[in-house]
């Protein structure tokens, strides 16, 4: 299975690895999965950016999605 994280932060990225490290996945950033946005994060909260880039990334074709958004 292989989940693409809504992010090009690196530093992001490196502790989402060191938490999922046990778990028998591919971890990717949008870039690692070959997927270049321009995501507007014009939401209020965090939260609301997350989903925005979450939904962006979700939509992007060619790329088998399991939709999760908190």
């Amino acid at each position: 299975m292989r989940i693409i994280f809504a992010t090009g932060n690196a530093g992001k990225m490196r502790e989402i690895r060191e938490i999922m490290a046990d778990m028998d996945m591919e971890i990717c950033s949008m870039k690692e999965a070959g997927i270049s946005l321009d995501i507007e994060e014009n939401g209020t909260t965090f939260e609301e950016n997350a989903q925005i880039k979450a939904k962006a990334v979700a939509a992007w074709p060619m790329i088998p999605v399991w939709r999760w958004i908190i």
